[in-house]
C-alpha cells in the first residue's frame, strides 16, 4: 500500500504552469487542460543509496474520461526496470511485467488511501478551494511550494516544489521532499496538452 501511495505522490507534478509570477489564479488555467501527456526523467536521492537512482518513462492524465467516475492516469517507468501505476476512477493498479507481478485495489474500500489520493488529486484537477483546504501554498516568481496540512500525508511528504514555464502554463520540474530529507526530482519533457506539443522550456 505504501508503494501505491508513493506512486500517487509522484503523479502530482503533472500540471500546466507558468514562468511568470505565480499566484492562486493559476488553478483556473490548469483546469482547462483535459488530457496531459509527457515523458519524464526522475532522480531519487536517498541516504540509503550510494548513488542517486535514475529512471525514465511516460505519464498520461485524462481529467474526465468517458464512462469513468473520476480521472484516469498512468505513470509508466521504462528504465531501468519496467513498472506501471494506473488509477482509473477509484481503482488503482501496480504492474511489474519483468517480475510477473500485478496488484490492484479499490481506493473506495481503503479510507486512508482514498483520503490521501483525494488530497493529491483535487489539486491535480485544479480545484482551488480544495488546494487551499489540503495544502499551505507559497507562490514564487516561477514556483509554487505546497506543504500538506494532513498529518498522515505529512508523514510521507514534507513539501512539493513545482517549477513552471510559460506559453501556455505547464510544469517543467517538480521536487518531492520527504520528512527525512530524501528527495525525488522529476523533469518533464515532450509535454502535450490536449494533443498539442509544447517546447520543453527553461
Amino acid at each position: 500500500m505504501r508503494a501505491a501511495l508513493a506512486a500517487i505522490v509522484l503523479l502530482i507534478g503533472l500540471l500546466p504552469g507558468t514562468s511568470y509570477a505565480i499566484d492562486g489564479t493559476v488553478w483556473a488555467e490548469l483546469a482547462r487542460v483535459q488530457i496531459l501527456e509527457a515523458s519524464f526523467d526522475q532522480t531519487q536521492t536517498r541516504t540509503v543509496l550510494k548513488q542517486p537512482l535514475k529512471s525514465r518513462g511516460t505519464v498520461r492524465f485524462e481529467r474526465a474520461p468517458t464512462g469513468v467516475a473520476g480521472p484516469a492516469l498512468t505513470w509508466q517507468v521504462s528504465e531501468p526496470g519496467r513498472s506501471t501505476f494506473s488509477l482509473v476512477g477509484s481503482v488503482a493498479r501496480m504492474e511489474y511485467p519483468d517480475l510477473g507481478m500485478k496488484e490492484s485495489f479499490d481506493l473506495a474500500q481503503v479510507p486512508d488511501a482514498s483520503r490521501l489520493a483525494s488530497s493529491l488529486l483535487v489539486w491535480m484537477q485544479a480545484d482551488a478551494v480544495a488546494v487551499a483546504r489540503e495544502f499551505d501554498t507559497t507562490y514564487g516568481a516561477d514556483t509554487a511550494v505546497l506543504k500538506p496540512k494532513d498529518p498522515t500525508l505529512r508523514a510521507l511528504l514534507a513539501s512539493i516544489e513545482i517549477r513552471f514555464v510559460a506559453g501556455p502554463w505547464r510544469v517543467r520540474a517538480v521536487d518531492l521532499v520527504e520528512p527525512d530529507g530524501d528527495r525525488v526530482n522529476i523533469v518533464f519533457h515532450g509535454v502535450k496538452l490536449d494533443g498539442v506539443g509544447m517546447a520543453d522550456g527553461g
